[in-house]
């Protein structure tokens, strides 16, 4: 291998050539030639050059001297050129007989595919073998492709990448793209892979979804609509307790806390179907707050419930020890009394048992750093691949319908899963692979998370790994050893320098010597596009990273213009289905708040038409100012259909009052004259010049209305105020306070 400072040897050796010849070719000139002396010739190079090429057999001599010293120059210096290099001597086996694999020996069809040329046009790589894409074979436009069919053992991959070595952009996404049948989740830490691929994946006829455990505004997701039975409850209890707390310690409070959550589970979902923690939290702070409710519970449900096995042994503490127990129920549950995680968690957009029935996608957000909601989100992986496992299991060929890879970047941030060690061993069975992607071991070997033993076994249970780079000491050492001890002749040299009486001299000698095929520190400082392969029963293999700007050119970052008419029509169906639906929601919001218009009489509160527009942007998600528009106007004509009504009420009000008064003079002139005084007359006459007013007045304002600003809503209003002043004339009269109610029931609502 050549030195890094190997250019000083070779300039030198130019050097000096050049410099011996030239002061021949004076010396030649000035002893032989015209030259009047030696310095003369030296400072007069192109009368030197004139009479050493112009005679034929200097110039040829004089061509060749030069390469003659550089040679001789660069053959004493080779040692100083050339590195102490180690040459490949596995095949002796004397020290060990680790090697480097060939592509040829991995892309035999068998292995790996032979489908793997890609081109310079997108389209053309889509038509590469699909499946796990590994890397790239240096210096070549072959992919390194993992079929479904592969006769390894399993299609594991375990990703072993620090922060910035190219795990999204050199693993994650070629394989988004390249895998064009397969059910697919992926986890989202940046929130870039859905806005970079979703557009692509719908256009390649998935179906696309979305949850985001950061924000938690997306689709939302009810743990508790996948606890079918008692095995369920128990699990689900055990992954929330386990992820709750950094502190591992199980001991009896935790346990009895865990089996309290999983006796509350079980118990409200067998009160209700669509149970949430919210119904939970509810239950407990009842126990919480009454320290006889959970004995009266148990012996309410008795001892047959499917609960009360789980509830009995909190029931039967107090004091101290029952405080101790639900303080860690409450720590245990504690992000479900976070009103966001109760609005996440309050229903299920999304149906998991729906990814086996379509290809679909599912883009999970999961926090990059520390994960506050880590009982969520492990719990929802959890669920994620039992549902999986139950829906192959009742399968013929207990294989999934549609085979399911997931891609989880960032693995540990999701949180301690429940047997993911016996999954990997598993999955394969079932028409599944999971590639983990992990910035080192210690991430995963932590007590909270898997412990040494479980680490190793989930890194055992993938067959393969592509290790792009690591911070971690631990880890390179593990590769390093992975790789194996090599055998290399080692050739080493010795230097005598001369004296004025003796010349030097320089001794080599090759030793055969025991090597690591890499050792830690390479792996450590890996960079740039390379990357290695370990698969189980292979040598390891240097490759390159697939990063998905060199393979699919512009395809991700600029899509569009790689859509055709077809795909950009869907766009807008979908568009207009989406409108279609806006607009379903617009009118039943609309009659929503004419049912509430209709009841003002009952005393509810009468929306504004700005309000009420405010009121059905928020409900429908309306932000653009077109659809505002439309809406105010569709809510326009509503509001004059229910105005025309109006006024025909009002008209029969009207008429109403006007009978009543007639009815009630009558009745009044049929008392008993004897029994009243003057005064009683009196009054009963101010009374009827009143009632005579009151319609005079409503009938006024019924024709003066067309002529002025007063709207149909003031008229009711004035009307009702009529009204009410008549009832309080005429309160003692039992048959005015019937007929009023029965006119009220004949009112429409």
């Amino acid at each position: 291998m050549i030195s890094k400072i190997s250019w000083k040897p070779v300039g030198f050796g130019i050097f000096l050539g050049i410099l011996i010849t030239y002061l021949l070719m004076v010396a030649l000139f000035a002893f032989i030639g015209p030259a009047e002396s030696f310095n003369a010739a030296l400072i007069d190079p192109s009368a030197t050059f004139t009479y050493i090429y112009g005679d034929e057999n200097l110039s040829t001599a004089f061509i060749i001297l030069p390469f003659i010293i550089i040679a001789a120059t660069l053959h004493v210096l080779r040692y100083s050129i050339l590195k102490h290099s180690y040459e490949d001597a596995s095949d002796l086996g004397i020290h060990g007989t680790a090697k480097w694999g060939t592509p040829v020996e991995f892309t035999d069809g068998k292995m790996l595919s032979k489908n793997n040329k890609y081109g310079n046009i997108p389209e053309d790589t889509l038509q590469v073998e699909q499946g796990i894409i590994l890397g790239k074979i240096p210096k070549k436009k072959k992919l390194l492709i993992m079929g479904e069919n592969t006769d390894i053992d399993n299609r594991n991959v375990l990703v072993i990448g620090s922060s910035g070595s190219g795990k999204g952009q050199g693993f994650v996404i070629p394989n988004l793209i390249n895998m064009r049948e397969q059910t697919i989740i992926v986890t989202d830490p940046k929130g870039e892979l859905y806005d970079q691929t979703a557009t692509i994946k719908r256009d390649q006829g998935y179906d696309v979804f979305h949850i985001d455990f950061v924000t938690l505004l997306s689709a939302k997701y009810n743990p508790l609509d996948y606890v079918r039975n008692d095995f369920d409850a128990i699990k689900l209890a055990g992954t929330i307790s386990r992820n709750s707390s950094k502190d591992t310690k199980e001991d009896f409070f935790f346990n009895t806390a865990k089996d309290l959550l999983t006796g509350i589970i079980i118990y409200v979902k067998g009160k209700k179907s669509n149970a949430t923690f919210t119904d939970v939290k509810n239950t407990f702070n009842q126990i919480n707050e009454d320290e006889e409710y959970l004995k009266e519970l148990c012996e309410e449900i008795g001892h047959e419930h499917p609960a009360y096995q789980y509830l009995k042994d909190a029931s039967t503490q107090s004091g101290n020890t029952r405080a101790s127990i639900l303080s860690s129920f409450a720590q245990q549950t504690a992000i479900f009394s976070l009103q966001d995680v109760a609005n996440m968690t309050a229903q299920s957009d999304f149906n998991i048992y729906d990814f086996q029935k379509r290809k679909s996608i599912l883009y999970i957000r999961i926090p990059m750093k520390t994960n506050p909601v880590q009982p969520l989100t492990a719990t929802f992986f959890d669920q994620l691949i039992d549902t999986f496992y139950e829906i192959a299991g009742n399968e013929k060929n207990r294989m999934l319908p549609i085979h399911t890879t997931f891609l989880l970047d960032e693995f540990a941030n999701i949180g301690r899963l429940n047997g993911y060690d016996e999954t990997l061993s598993t999955c394969r069975g079932q028409g599944m692979s999971m590639q983990t992607i992990i910035q080192d071991f210690a991430q995963i070997e932590k007590k909270d998370m898997y412990g040494h033993e479980q680490a190793r076994t989930i890194i055992n249970n993938h067959d393969s790994t592509l290790f792009l780079r690591t911070k971690d000491t631990k880890t390179a050492e593990y590769f390093s050893k992975l790789a194996g001890d090599t055998t290399v002749k080692h050739t080493t040299g010795s230097k005598q320098h001369g004296t004025l009486t003796k010349d030097g001299s320089y001794s080599s000698s090759e030793q055969v010597v025991k090597r690591p095929l890499i050792t830690p520190g390479e792996l450590s400082n890996n960079k740039g596009t390379a990357a290695y392969l370990f698969i189980a029963g292979y040598d390891p293999l240097k490759v390159e990273k697939a990063f998905q700007s060199n393979i699919y050119g512009d395809y991700v970052n600029d899509y569009d213009k790689y859509r055709n008419e077809d795909m950009k029509e869907k766009d807008r169906q979908e568009e207009a289905s989406e409108a279609f639906q806006q607009e379903e929601m617009v009118q039943e919001t609309q009659e929503e708040s004419g049912v509430s218009q209709s009841n003002q009489s009952d005393g509810d509160i009468e929306l504004s038409d700005s309000e009420l527009t405010k009121l059905l942007q928020n409900d429908t998600g309306i932000v653009d100012e077109e659809d505002n528009l439309e809406a105010i106007q569709e809510q326009t004509k509503e509001i004059e259909t229910s105005l025309d009504q109006d006024k025909e009420i009002t008209k029969d009000d009207e008429k109403a009052i006007k009978d009543l008064v007639v009815e009630l003079s009558a009745h009044d002139e049929e008392k008993d004259e004897e029994t009243m005084t003057d005064e009683d007359h009196a009054t009963n006459e101010d009374q009827n010049d009143n009632r005579k007013k009151a319609v005079t007045l409503s009938t006024n304002n019924t024709e003066d209305k067309k002529d002025s600003n007063i709207t149909p809503d003031e008229d009711i209003n004035a009307i009702e105020d009529e009204m009410k002043n008549i009832e309080n004339h005429l309160i003692e009269d039992e048959p005015f306070r019937k007929r009023k109610k029965g006119d009220e029931e004949e009112l429409p609502m």
